[in-house]
């Protein structure tokens, strides 16, 4: 398996969203575009930043920036629940706790703090962060554990051949203060907006650590 790629180096006490998709679950022309668009709206923002010089109006400019991070997010997703072929590993519901219990392992191991994670058809959305007692995780390390043994374990119950069961490219990006909420409850109306469950709590591929369902309702 080819090893991930990552946006960040490190995951730190700030949390971080990572999402990650199965190989072949969305098309490459897809992808092209998704980033093109991207790519140039970032391009023609971080022109306009290096023009910028009150203080205001380059907090207005990063604001814009993380707004269009945020789109180019959503777009993938909703590709990605789009998707008619593809892989369907995900599905399987013995599979989807094998993806939770292998987060859980991490986090009890003390590796990674995990906060909670979403489980969907083609692709996964998990927001972790570095355990209290550790300043920092390297944010590849951590994904090229949970994908090495998930990929293992998928070849030896599920009867998986010996091609790549993710794709080699995620994104993680850190939560914006005062953004974390609106970022969990954005990620548990997915199986909702996907048209999976009537809501985060009927979909058995959501894990929430405890410490956090009651500020959820």
């Amino acid at each position: 398996m080819s090893a991930p790629t990552s946006n960040i180096s490190s995951i730190t006490s700030s949390p971080v969203h990572i999402t990650y998709r199965l190989h072949g679950s969305v098309s490459e022309e897809v992808l092209l575009q998704l980033g093109e668009t991207r790519d140039q709206q970032l391009a023609l923002l971080e022109a306009e930043l290096k023009e910028a010089t009150d203080k205001v109006e380059r907090s207005r400019i990063n604001q814009r920036k993380y707004e269009t991070l945020t789109a180019y997010d959503t777009a993938l997703v909703d590709a990605l629940n789009a998707a008619k072929g593809g892989p369907k590993v995900l599905m399987d519901p013995g599979f989807q706790q094998l993806i939770i219990k292998s987060w859980r392992n991490l986090d009890d191991r003390g590796i990674v703090s995990v906060i909670m994670l979403c489980v969907m058809r083609n692709h996964v959305h998990v927001i972790v962060k570095a355990p209290d007692d550790v300043k920092s995780v390297s944010s590849a390390a951590v994904m090229e554990s949970h994908t090495g043994l998930t990929t293992c374990k998928a070849r030896q119950h599920l009867g998986l051949d010996d091609r790549d069961l993710w794709d080699s490219a995620y994104h993680d990006r850190r939560i914006r203060p005062g953004k974390f909420l609106a970022a969990v409850r954005q990620i548990l109306e997915i199986p909702k907006r996907a048209g999976l469950a009537k809501s985060w709590k009927n979909w058995p591929g959501v894990y929430v650590n405890p410490e956090y369902v009651e500020m959820l309702g």
